[in-house]
């Protein structure tokens, strides 16, 4: 009887989790696989919307993921520049230091013209060719490592025009002192992005050890009040965990469903 019991109460946990971020065709709400390979493309069939590094899929790819009904953000990294991209040699140069615990990465100067211009016309634009519904911005986090006003508006310009010039949605993914400088200076948020999206906030990750750990009170309890500030000025918002506890990732569940927040919870920080 009590092992009836127990299989009860795990069969309504498990429902739970997985109602708690599905609409109602059954589809799970959000999923991050920037570091997805093409090949395993059927992994995002039974999400509503995700998130791929578009640039390492072709058009075909990508018209296959839109036709099962799935919203398809591309990454796009506009405060740091990684070893393995094809602009590397030409805008290390603009570099403005090492990006900790990222190997091969560097942070940007993006009040750079010509940065800004390979952003908003070449990189973006082979994005929106390829077919992608948005953008996943990377990076703005930029402004943290350099916190000068040029940085800054050069950041607001980037996102600005992005908008404007192809009208798709942008979820912004960091950002804490960039969003909070932003709203100091009255900018309309909106103008800026139609979500944002954080990493690690119930969850934390030691690089050190490589493991995932759960975050302290403080720390969850902050960053989910900074989230509803940002829901309150008219973003969606969306957050990427890190966690492998089977019963972390109920709490998890629970508590994003009740503040209405999508969310993905990853075994990998590869989000392959």
């Amino acid at each position: 009887m009590k092992r009836i019991f127990l299989m009860a109460v795990l069969f309504t946990m498990i429902t739970f989790i997985a109602s708690a971020n599905t609409y109602d065709s059954g589809k799970t709400a959000y999923g991050v696989f920037v570091g997805l390979d093409p090949s395993s493309k059927s992994k995002l069939y039974s999400y509503r919307e995700v998130v791929i590094d578009a640039s390492c899929f072709s058009a075909s790819d990508i018209n296959d993921i839109k036709n099962k009904g799935i919203k398809v953000f591309s990454y796009l990294n506009i405060g740091s520049i990684e070893d393995f991209r094809e602009c590397f040699l030409k805008f290390e140069h603009i570099a403005l230091g090492n990006y900790e615990n990222w190997p091969g990465e560097k942070w940007i100067d993006v009040s750079d013209l010509s940065w800004q211009d390979y952003i908003v016309n070449t990189a973006a634009k082979n994005l929106i060719d390829k077919g992608v519904d948005g953008f996943f911005i990377d990076n703005v986090d930029v402004y943290s490592f350099c916190k000068k006003d040029n940085i800054f508006y050069s950041i607001v310009s980037i996102l600005e025009k992005l908008n404007s010039t192809y009208k798709k949605p942008v979820i912004v993914n960091g950002g804490y002192d960039f969003f909070t400088k932003a709203m100091a200076e009255k900018i309309n948020l909106c103008g800026l992005a139609y979500g944002v999206n954080t990493e690690s906030v119930i969850t934390t990750i030691d690089f050190k050890s490589n493991s995932f750990l759960k975050n302290s009170v403080e720390n969850r309890n902050n960053a989910i009040e900074y989230l509803k500030i940002l829901q309150k000025n008219g973003l969606s918002i969306y957050v990427i965990e890190y966690s492998k506890n089977k019963k972390l990732n109920l709490e998890i569940a629970k508590r994003y469903n009740e503040l209405g927040f999508k969310y993905y919870i990853s075994s990998s920080i590869n989000l392959d």
